[in-house]
């Protein structure tokens, strides 16, 4: 049994996607630096690990419901984003 939201129009949908993916990145870029040879192996590691993770979460938290893996990777994510930008104001 999914735990369900109200429906989303497709056209925020991308927007939202597209918002968060940028957000991804820059967080990363403030972590490792500007570096590709750096930055790409371990945002893609970091994220397929924040995935998996968020994913378990998600089936477990609530089981024999699930919630929505979105809900968790923000959850995960916001708090990590806040700690980035409170460490680049003080930098």
């Amino acid at each position: 049994m999914h735990l369900r939201l109200p429906a989303i129009d497709p056209g925020i949908k991308a927007f939202l996607w597209a918002l968060f993916l940028s957000l991804y990145v820059w967080a990363f870029m403030l972590a490792v630096g500007v570096d590709n040879r750096k930055l790409i192996p371990v945002a893609a590691i970091a994220g397929a690990a924040l995935c998996v993770a968020a994913d378990l979460l998600a089936r477990t938290l609530l089981a024999p419901n699930e919630l929505p893996v979105g809900v968790v990777t923000a959850f995960i994510g916001v708090p990590v984003f806040i700690a980035l930008m409170r460490r680049r104001a003080t930098a």
